[in-house]
């Protein structure tokens, strides 16, 4: 692979080549190895058991995040998340918008530099298995479809800001009603991204900045993370 990346490196310097097979595994091999300034993971933790309003797997995969976010940083490199938005049958299961909004968010809350939705179509990889995607095998939209696309909608002017941030664990901000995490850009300003882990009702976060006046947010949207 890094010969590969090297070669897709030289063809496009601008654009950063990718391995989506790391898997949940460290990231610390990997990123010796190839030498690559981005590594990718994907850890899918909604199977068909796991019911809606669960939290325990969403912070599993948040954690996640931020165990290959600091694999990354030890080797000056990104860290990008693959969001679950799929089913796979018997395996996993499709997760609600909530659920969706919340992984991705939490995955930036965490380090990641950025996320992938996987997975866009649908098609048989088994005999009695179908692994579902954002589109059914007629190219229609599912409903997961629209939330993605307002996803991308909402992260996509957020992006130069979100690669200037290192995380500020030294920031003093007190979080209550959310899972909080600080960070600073390259001017020393302040920046908190708060997740909502309840993927069942909205929740009242109030944030008292080190230093500053006290913000309350209110996140009203039904489903809401």
């Amino acid at each position: 692979y890094a010969h590969i990346a090297g070669m897709l490196g030289n063809f496009d310097p601008k654009m950063p080549p990718f391995c989506c097979l790391t898997g949940g595994t460290s990231g610390d091999s990997f990123l010796k190895t190839t030498r690559s300034n981005v590594v990718t993971f994907d850890a899918y933790p909604l199977g068909p058991a796991i019911q809606a309003g669960d939290p325990a797997p969403l912070h599993g995969f948040a954690n996640l995040c931020g165990q290959f976010a600091d694999q990354a940083a030890r080797y000056k490199a990104q860290s990008w998340a693959v969001v679950q938005c799929h089913a796979i049958t018997g395996q996993l299961r499709f997760p609600t918008a909530a659920e969706l909004r919340c992984m991705s968010w939490s995955a930036l809350a965490h380090g990641s530099k950025g996320v992938f939705w996987f997975l866009y179509q649908t098609e048989l990889v088994g005999p009695q298995t179908i692994m579902s995607g954002l589109v059914d095998r007629n190219f229609n939209p599912r409903p997961l479809w629209n939330e993605v696309s307002r996803l991308a909608h909402e992260l996509q002017p957020l992006a130069p800001t979100l690669a200037s941030l290192k995380p500020d664990p030294a920031n003093r901000a007190v979080i209550a009603g959310a899972d909080g995490h600080c960070f600073q850009d390259s001017a020393g300003k302040t920046y908190i991204i708060a997740v909502n882990f309840d993927t069942l009702k909205p929740a009242q976060v109030t944030i008292q900045p080190a230093g500053g006046e006290k913000i309350l947010l209110l996140d009203q949207r039904e489903e809401s993370a």
